[in-house]
C-alpha cells in the first residue's frame, strides 16, 4: 500500500473524539495517537485497480490475515499470515511474518503507517485517509501502487481496509508457533457418515496419544491402543514423526512421515485453537471399523489439550 499524499477527505463526527475540548469547553476534542492503541484485526482489505478494468480483490476473502498489537505512543508488532495460495505475494514465497512500525496522525483525518520491514506488495508505508468510530478503524489509499496483473510491475490502485479491536484468549492471527508444546489426546473419534450412530472413540477405550510439536509445527509423539482398540493384541507406536501446516486461518493439515494406518494418517480440515486447546476434524477421509470389512467415509474428530513445553 505505498502511497503519495491524499486529499483528505473524511471528517471525524465529534463522538469519534476523546481528550480534551477547546478552551470554551465546546466543540469536539482531538484525537490522539493513543486512542489506536489496542488489538486490531483486519476484517476486509481490498485492493481495487485504477487503470484498464477494474478489478477489485479481498485479500481476507481470499484467506490473508492481518492482526496489530498497537501501543499508546502509536508503535506496533503485527502478524501477517497468507495461505499456501497467495504465496507468490510475499518476498520468498512465505506464509508468515512479524512486522513492526508505528502509526502516525498527520492530521485528524490522515494517517501515516510506517512498516519495518515493508512486506512488498501487500503491507509498506502508505498514508491515507481514516476514520475511527468506536472499535472500528478504516483507512483508504487512493495512490497505492500494487502489482494486480502479474507482471511484476506496480500499478495504480486504491486500497481500503477495516480493523476491529479485538479481545480474546488466543492471536487474532494464528502462526504455527501457536502450537508448539505437549500435546495429549482427549478424544479421537471416527463416525460414519452412512451412519452416525455408529462411531468408534479411541481415548475412551483406552488409547492414549502424546505428540511434542515445536515451534515450525514439526512434531514427535507416542501412541499406545490397547485390545479394546486393536481387537487383539496391544499396540505401541514410538517416536512417530509429521508436521502440522496451516493452509487457511480455519483449515490445516496434519502429514504423518509415514503413515500409520488406521489411526495416524494424514488429515486435512477445520480446526479451531482456543488456548491450549485445539480440535481438529476432517470430513473426507476412511476408516475400517471392522478391521478387514472395508473402510467406508466416515468423519474424523480429534481434540488435545497442551500440558507443558515440548520435552
Amino acid at each position: 500500500m505505498a502511497s503519495q499524499e491524499v486529499t483528505r477527505s473524511v471528517l471525524l463526527a465529534g463522538s469519534m473524539f476523546t481528550g480534551c475540548g477547546d478552551d470554551n469547553g465546546g466543540g469536539p476534542a482531538l484525537l490522539k495517537i493513543s486512542d489506536l492503541e489496542g488489538s486490531w484485526n483486519t476484517t476486509t482489505y481490498t485492493v481495487t485497480s485504477r487503470t484498464g478494468e477494474k478489478v477489485t480483490i479481498d485479500l481476507i476473502e481470499l484467506g490473508a490475515a492481518f492482526s496489530f498489537e498497537v501501543a499508546d505512543d502509536g508503535s506496533f508488532e503485527g502478524r501477517f499470515f497468507l495461505p499456501a495460495a497467495m504465496k507468490h505475494f510475499p518476498p520468498q514465497g512465505k506464509q508468515e511474518e512479524t512486522p513492526a512500525g508505528d502509526f502516525a496522525l498527520i492530521d485528524q483525518d490522515t494517517i501515516l503507517i510506517n512498516v519495518m520491514p515493508d512486506i512488498p506488495p501487500l503491507l509498506t508505508d502508505t498514508r491515507g485517509a481514516f476514520t475511527l468510530d468506536g472499535k472500528t478503524l478504516s483507512f483508504t489509499d487512493t495512490d497505492a501502487m500494487l502489482d494486480l496483473d502479474g507482471d511484476q510491475q506496480p500499478d495504480p490502485a486504491i486500497a481500503e481496509a477495516t480493523l476491529e479491536l479485538y479481545s480474546g484468549d488466543r492471536n487474532a492471527v494464528i502462526f504455527i508457533e501457536d502450537f508448539e508444546g505437549h500435546w495429549e489426546a482427549q478424544e479421537y473419534r471416527m463416525t460414519s457418515k452412512a451412519n452416525p450412530q455408529r462411531t468408534f472413540e479411541i481415548i475412551a477405550a483406552g488409547a492414549t496419544l502424546e505428540m511434542d510439536i515445536d515451534s515450525g509445527g514439526d512434531f514427535t509423539g507416542d501412541l499406545f491402543l490397547p485390545s479394546a482398540v486393536t481387537q487383539g493384541d496391544p499396540v505401541t507406536i514410538d517416536d512417530f514423526l509429521g508436521s502440522l501446516e496451516i493452509d487457511y486461518q480455519d483449515t490445516v493439515r496434519t502429514l504423518f512421515t509415514p503413515e500409520h494406518e488406521p489411526f495416524l494418517t494424514n488429515t486435512y480440515g477445520p480446526f479451531t485453537l482456543d488456548g491450549d486447546r485445539v480440535e481438529i476434524s476432517d470430513d473426507n477421509t476412511t476408516f475400517d471399523f471392522g478391521f478387514g470389512d472395508g473402510e467406508e467415509p466416515v468423519l474424523f474428530e480429534g481434540v488435545m489439550e497442551r500440558t507443558g513445553k515440548a520435552k
